[in-house]
């Protein structure tokens, strides 16, 4: 199970010469007007409390409201409706795929649609180590089951803690 050690590299990072299960590592580089060491710790904070709730009962979204830190909880959109969902489905339906990409980029995310791609049946990913390496800038390692795998929860977090934006190391 790729989750197993996920608590404590959210905490301490990865054991010397420990290696990840799965199909092996993803870098990110997240990037950041300032304050990247601020970044990762938020990001870090909301994914230990996502890690403690794993295997014991996936809770429901006013636990998950009560247990976020408030800074995370304010950044998400309001839930929709069912039928301010049809709309935005058909909006984006009508996008060109570059705008369908920006604004799945920058658009905010709803509790409950994050909190979906963060359920166990859901997430192919744990995370593995994180690196400040200036004030603009991180890198973070995921230890991943399969490629591709969905990681659009993982930069509306990214963005939501601060950064500016979040990209696949080249």
């Amino acid at each position: 199970m790729i989750h197993t050690h996920e608590l404590q590299h959210l905490v301490a990072g990865p054991d010397p010469g420990e290696t990840p299960e799965g199909i092996g590592l993803v870098r990110f580089d997240i990037h950041c007007d300032v304050d990247a060491s601020g970044v990762l710790g938020r990001m870090r904070d909301v994914l230990r409390i996502v890690a403690e709730k794993r295997g014991v009962g996936w809770p429901a979204i006013d636990v998950w409201r009560a247990r976020l830190p408030a800074w995370f909880i304010a950044a998400f959109a309001p839930e929709m409706t069912r039928a301010e969902a049809d709309a935005s489905v058909a909006r984006w339906q009508r996008l060109s795929p570059a705008e369908q990409q920006r604004e799945e980029e920058e658009s905010a995310w709803s509790l409950a649609d994050w909190l979906y791609w963060f359920e166990p049946a859901q997430r192919t990913w744990s995370w593995w180590d994180g690196l400040v390496e200036s004030d603009q800038h991180a890198r973070i390692a995921l230890a991943v089951e399969s490629w591709p795998f969905p990681w659009g929860a993982l930069r509306w977090l990214a963005r939501a803690a601060g950064a500016r934006a979040i990209e696949p190391e080249k």
